[in-house]
C-alpha cells in the first residue's frame, strides 16, 4: 500500500491491468512493476517518491528481510523492517516525536552496541535520523528537503553526479518477466531518456532472446522499438512480412485501458505515412480510432490520411466529429479550414482557420489556410499580412515564401 504512492518511477502495467486496479490487500507487482535506473557512483541521487527503493537498499532492511521474509505470505515482511515499523500512517510525522524514531532504531541497535561520539550525539539532539537519514534534496523536485530513507553509517557531503548507466531495476518485483523488462526499457527511452539509444539496444536484446520477430506475442514491442528508432522502412517491412488481416482482426484488435493496441496501430500508420504509403496508413489509423475513439490525435491523423487518399468526404466527416466532441482541438479546426479550401468554400475556410488561431495564435498551417482563403476572396493585402506573420514564426517556411512571391506578383499586376 505504501509503495503505491511512495514508489514512483517507470511503472510497467501487467497485461490487462490499469492503474486503477490496485486495491489494498493486493500485491503491487500483480498490477505493475516499478523500475528505476541504476547508475555507477550515484548513491546520493534519488527522486522524491522513492522512499521504498531507498529503504530496500539499507543494510537494516536487507538483514531483517533475510530473517523474516516469507514469500508465500501476502505480507512477506510482516515481522521485518517496513514503513509501518517507524510510521503510523494515521499520525503526521510532524506530530511524531524524535524519541519514537530513536526507540525504533535502538530496538535493534541496542545502546550497548552503538558506539557514538558524545559530542555528535549532543550536537544532533540525540537523533539517530539526523546522522543516518539526513535531510537532503531530490533530483526531480527543487527547493524541497526530505529525509533520505537509505539508512547508512555515513554520507558524502555533496551529491555525486551520475556515472555510467548500469541497469533498470524493478523495485517491487525481484523477478520481472522478460516482457515487463522490455517495456521498461522502451518506456524509459520514450518518457524519461529520449536520445539514450542504448536503452533500445537493451530492449532489443531481451526480445531477441525470448522469441524474436517471429513471435506474434512480441509484435507490439517490436513495432514500438522500430518506431522509437525512427526506422520507418524497417517497421513497414516488418508489417509486410505478417498477414495484415490477421494483425488487424486477431493480433492488435483489442481495446484496453492502456490503449496498447491502439498505439501499435497508430505507430504502424505513422510508419506507412512517413514512407508515403497512404492506403495502408489509412487502414491502421482507422484501427487506432476504432480502438480509442476519444483519443483525438489518432482521429486527426486518420482524417489527414483520408486527405492523402483524396477521400475528402471522409476527411471532412472525421474533422467535424473531432470539433463537435472537443472544440478546443486546434489541429482539427485547421484541417477543416483546408478541406473547405479544397471545396472552394472560402468563407467556411476562413471561419475554421480563425477558430484554430483563436486557440493557437502561432499555428502556422492555420495561418497559411487563412491566407489561402483571403487570397481566393480577393483580399490579397490581408493574405500577405498572414504570410508575413508565418515568416516571422518560421522564416524558412517554403510554402510561405512561395506564396509571398506569388501574392506580391498578383498585387503588382
Amino acid at each position: 500500500i505504501c509503495q503505491r504512492c511512495h514508489l514512483q518511477g517507470n511503472a510497467v502495467l501487467a497485461d490487462g491491468k490499469s492503474f486503477l486496479d490496485f486495491k489494498p490487500g493486493m500485491r503491487l507487482h500483480d498490477v505493475m512493476d516499478v523500475y528505476l535506473p541504476r547508475y555507477a557512483n550515484s548513491n546520493e541521487r534519488f527522486i522524491m517518491a522513492s522512499h521504498a527503493d531507498r529503504l530496500k537498499q539499507s543494510a537494516c532492511f536487507i538483514s531483517m528481510e533475510k530473517r523474516h521474509v516469507n514469500t508465500e505470505a501476502l505480507r512477506p515482511y510482516k515481522s521485518a523492517l517496513t514503513c509501518v515499523t517507524c510510521h503510523n500512517p494515521h499520525v503526521s510525522v510532524k506530530e511524531t516525536g524524535t524519541d519514537h524514531f530513536n526507540l525504533k532504531c535502538i530496538s535493534c541497535h541496542s545502546a550497548e552496541k552503538v558506539q557514538v561520539c558524545p559530542e555528535v550525539k549532543t550536537e544532533k539532539n540525540n537523533s539517530c535520523v539526523s546522522c543516518h537519514m539526513p535531510l537532503t534534496g531530490s533530483t526531480d523536485i527543487p527547493h524541497v528537503s526530505i529525509h533520505d530513507h537509505y539508512i547508512r553509517k555515513s554520507y558524502h557531503s555533496a551529491a555525486i553526479e551520475n556515472g555510467a548507466f548500469v541497469d533498470l531495476k524493478s523495485i517491487n518485483n525481484p523477478s520481472p518477466s522478460a516482457k515487463s523488462r522490455t517495456k521498461a526499457y522502451l518506456q524509459q527511452f520514450e518518457k524519461f531518456n529520449p536520445g539514450d539509444f542504448y536503452l533500445l539496444d537493451s530492449a532489443e536484446a531481451i526480445l531477441n532472446r525470448n522469441g524474436g520477430r517471429s513471435a506474434d506475442s512480441l509484435f507490439r514491442l517490436y513495432v514500438q522499438l522500430d518506431y522509437l528508432r525512427n526506422d520507418y522502412q524497417g517497421l513497414v517491412n516488418y508489417v509486410y512480412r505478417k498477414d495484415i488481416l490477421n494483425l488487424v482482426f486477431f493480433v492488435i484488435g483489442n481495446r484496453s485501458y492502456s490503449n496498447e493496441d491502439a498505439w501499435t496501430a497508430y505507430r504502424i500508420g505513422e510508419a506507412f505515412t512517413k514512407q508515403e504509403l497512404h492506403q495502408p496508413a489509412l487502414l491502421f489509423y482507422g484501427l487506432a480510432v476504432k480502438l480509442a475513439p476519444y483519443y483525438f490525435e489518432f482521429s486527426n491523423k486518420f482524417g489527414y490520411s483520408a486527405l492523402m487518399n483524396r477521400n475528402i468526404p471522409l476527411a471532412s466527416q472525421v474533422f467535424k466529429r473531432i470539433v463537435s466532441e472537443t472544440p478546443s482541438f486546434a489541429p482539427a479546426w485547421s484541417n477543416l479550414s483546408y478541406v473547405s479550401l479544397i471545396n472552394s468554400d472560402f468563407k467556411s475556410s476562413l471561419y475554421h482557420a480563425e477558430k484554430a488561431l483563436s486557440l493557437d495564435y502561432n499555428y502556422v498551417q492555420a495561418r497559411l489556410n487563412k491566407a489561402g482563403a483571403l487570397n481566393a476572396m480577393g483580399k490579397i493585402n490581408e493574405a500577405l499580412v498572414e504570410i508575413e506573420i508565418v515568416l516571422i514564426l518560421d522564416p524558412k517556411n517554403e510554402q510561405a515564401l512561395n506564396a509571398k512571391r506569388i501574392l506580391a506578383e498578383g498585387e503588382n499586376e
